[in-house]
């Protein structure tokens, strides 16, 4: 195998012992990037190889690359977004801190869409990035660009963020892993560049994590983050329970997402290590979570507008609002900025954080699809202000039509919303465009590394071979 065949962990092995340096592992890596990136156009920026590091630290020089959203000191940090073209932090965000002092190299920054507001990657500073497998086809967003990085073996860990999707979306379309950790256990300081600068933190919906080629990868990148020590899959994991979604009349799924889905449980039940159940929280209702992460996002949001700007907002934003149900249009009722309705969508996501925690306590992970749809061609937006894009385009469902905002978030913001952690894995590549197609684990509050464990099996028994290379 050469050396970007090999995952984060077999990479920091060779280090240890010295098989390997870390200055000559950050200049191979280099080396492909500028062989490769122009295919793909996943790095924005490459950073310089002589930056100080810690090899006796636990990552001993692994190269990683940061989404261009996420502040590293000395670096452009432009947020695709042309009104920060110019932007570079001084200080690191804490993730980049956490993982600096872990030991771990900066290989540059990966490309998103402005200000990571859309789930394809594009943008007028740094361009569209391709799907390694397929480039005719979205890699996803917001953290698409990363994602991509990591499928096309240019890094061995990606550092993303993900307020409605952006580490999940990305991670399946491109047939990597993401980790969305539990809400407050990787802060997020460092990562919304303007809305830092206006004194607002957006609380409650966005996580920062880490996309790599494996679960175990994503194990090194939250041991160097948390200091908790990965669990071991040698003890005795038999009576591993997992819930898989059943169909909901609210979430219908394109029959490639579907048979995805059938072909993982088949793959379950054939282990005497995994036992399954179709099963989903009786009480968990899709309607308030949408309603509730929308007016939530947007009440924190649209503290950046004056009342008349949020008035534009809505009287822009009323085509998309009524094709948008689930998504832009509580969003924009959010921005309204009502404190009754406010409070309320914290009770609601309180209380459906309840309903998640007591269905958890009976199996290790609840597996869901990460979007309704696979991975499409790339799409323009029907229009695009400032930073705010809108889609007049709708998927065919079975027959049934779905605009792009509802197909590619009602599985996903609910989750951003309770503050569990998720665990994306790919399980299967789509037959008829090649692009990979990925589940999303949803585990119990505050145990991450319990559910890494538990996807590190299912990935295991699944064996999906995404290898491009």
């Amino acid at each position: 195998m050469t050396l970007h065949q090999l995952s984060a962990v077999d990479i920091v092995a060779k280090l240890s012992t010295g098989e390997l340096t870390a200055s000559e592992l950050f200049q191979y890596q280099q080396a492909r990037i500028a062989k490769l990136n122009g295919q793909y156009n996943t790095f924005v920026y490459v950073a310089d190889p002589s930056q100080p590091i810690d090899t006796t630290r636990l990552l001993k020089g692994l190269p990683i690359s940061i989404k261009d959203q996420i502040h590293v000191a000395g670096m452009p940090c432009t947020s695709g977004y042309e009104k920060l073209r110019n932007f570079i932090p001084t200080k690191d965000a804490p993730v980049v801190a956490a993982l600096k002092q872990a030991g771990a190299q900066i290989l540059g920054k990966t490309n998103l869409p402005p200000l990571a507001m859309d789930f394809q990657t594009y943008n007028t500073l740094h361009g569209r990035t391709n799907n390694p497998w397929n480039p005719e086809f979205t890699a996803g967003g917001s953290s698409g660009g990363g994602a991509a990085a990591v499928a096309a073996r240019l890094t061995y860990l990606e550092i993303g963020a993900d307020l409605g999707g952006s580490l999940r979306l990305p991670a399946s379309f491109c047939g990597v892993c993401s980790l969305m950790p539990s809400v407050g256990r990787v802060s997020t300081h460092g990562t919304m560049t303007l809305l830092e600068q206006a004194n607002i933190q957006l609380d409650y919906l966005p996580r920062v994590g880490p996309i790599a080629r494996q679960v175990e990868d994503l194990a090194l990148a939250w041991q160097a983050l948390s200091g908790e020590t990965p669990l071991s899959l040698s003890r005795d994991r038999t009576s591993t329970r997992i819930a898989i979604a059943p169909v909901h009349k609210d979430l219908p799924l394109h029959p490639q997402i579907q048979a995805t889905l059938s072909i993982l449980q088949q793959k379950l039940e054939s282990s005497a290590q995994v036992k399954t159940e179709v099963a989903a929280p009786s009480n968990f209702d899709w309607h308030q979570a949408w309603q509730a992460y929308g007016m939530i996002q947007g009440h924190q949001i649209g503290a950046m507008l004056n009342p008349f700007q949020r008035l534009i907002s809505q009287l822009m934003s009323r085509g998309a609002m009524r094709r948008s149900p689930t998504f832009i249009q509580p969003i924009q009722a959010g921005y309204q900025r009502q404190a009754r309705k406010y409070r309320q969508a914290l009770e609601i996501r309180q209380q459906l954080a309840t309903v998640l925690d007591a269905f958890l306590n009976h199996y290790d992970a609840w597996i869901l699809p990460v979007t309704l749809v696979p991975a499409f061609k790339h799409i323009e937006a029907s229009s695009e202000h400032d930073f705010v894009r809108d889609y007049d385009y709708s998927f065919d469902i079975g027959g049934d039509r779905l605009n792009y905002f509802e197909a590619l978030t009602r599985l996903t913001t609910p989750f951003n919303l309770t503050g569990h952690p998720v665990v994306t894995i790919p399980v299967r590549r789509d037959n008829r465009s090649g692009v990979p197609i990925g589940v999303q684990l949803i585990g119990k509050r505050n145990g991450d590394r319990e559910l890494l464990a538990t996807a590190a099996l299912l990935q295991q028994l699944i064996d999906p071979k995404m290898e491009l290379w």
